[in-house]
């Protein structure tokens, strides 16, 4: 009796044996199922194993558009606001300048001017005629990569006042043609050359979709020391008409007499004491966002 109780003990306990081994490789079989062999998929696809997985890196939230991108001040209202009117300082009560460059002669200022710009961490606004820009493609793609504004001093630096207004819409667009094709686009800001100007023509100007953008300050460092002018009297003159909001003009080319290039040379003077009476300087784009 005793033997026959054992053995039926014994088929019982190799029946629940039996069993467990069969779930055990259902259940291994039904893992296995959601395995992905990723090895014929490429890098960027994304796939759905089935499991909760942790991502293999972590995803960076896209940013504001605040965060992303500078927004700068729609100019396209000044012109129709400035209409007819010339521009010689912005209205401000901010203590920020812009140093402008006009360019139509020579280049051998540019590298001098770009340099110390660099070093003191700063963007200026350039005019370029488009003869200038013909002529010296690859000082203007080093003006260009600076950052800082590009406006219009016409095709061929001509005296305004002498042109009917469609050829001033021609000398406008010449210039504009010419650094298209270094792929550059003016801002809407246009400086008359020798400062030539008249209600005529600031009105042809702004027709055209530029400001006119005059200087509260020229440094006259162009007339040269056979004009009469010196390193320490450009420094003075900038100096004594800077203020709030002032655009200051000097030019990247020398005197075609003498050679001398005193706007580079009295630059560094000019950024250190303005620095030091709390200027900040500015692109013009920069500064027009400061007006009341």
């Amino acid at each position: 009796m005793e033997r026959k109780i054992a053995l039926n003990i014994a088929a019982v306990l190799l029946f629940c044996f039996a069993l467990f081994a069969v779930f055990f490789v259902l259940q291994k079989s039904k893992d296995n199922s959601f395995e992905i062999n990723r090895d014929n998929i490429p890098a960027d696809t994304e796939v759905d194993t089935g499991k909760d997985t942790a991502p293999e890196k972590e995803i960076t939230p896209p940013q504001d558009e605040e965060e992303k991108t500078t927004v700068k001040k729609d100019l396209a209202p000044l012109v129709e606001k400035y209409k007819g009117k010339e521009i010689v300082k912005i209205n401000t009560d901010q203590k920020a300048v812009a140093l402008t460059f006009d360019a139509g002669a020579n280049a051998d200022g540019v590298e001098p001017i770009l340099r110390i710009l660099a070093e003191n961490d700063i963007k200026g606004t350039f005019f370029l005629t488009g003869k200038f820009i013909e002529k010296y493609p690859d000082k203007v793609r080093a003006i260009v990569a600076t950052g800082g504004d590009v406006g219009n001093h016409t095709y061929d630096h001509p005296y305004l006042t002498r042109l009917t207004n469609e050829q001033i819409k021609e000398n406008i667009q010449e210039a504009e043609n010419a650094f298209a094709k270094l792929d550059g686009k003016f801002q809407p800001f246009l400086r008359s050359p020798y400062g030539d100007r008249n209600a005529s023509t600031l009105l042809a100007v702004s027709e055209n979709n530029y400001l006119n953008i005059r200087w509260t300050v020229d440094s006259l460092g162009w007339q040269g020391t056979s004009g009469g002018m010196s390193k320490g009297a450009v420094e003075q003159k900038v100096l004594k008409a800077a203020g709030p909001g002032a655009i200051i003009m000097m030019h990247l080319g020398s005197n075609p007499d003498d050679k001398t290039h005193l706007d580079s040379e009295a630059l560094p003077a000019i950024i250190t004491e303005l620095k030091k009476n709390g200027y900040e300087f500015m692109t013009l784009s920069e500064l027009f966002e400061l007006e009341k």
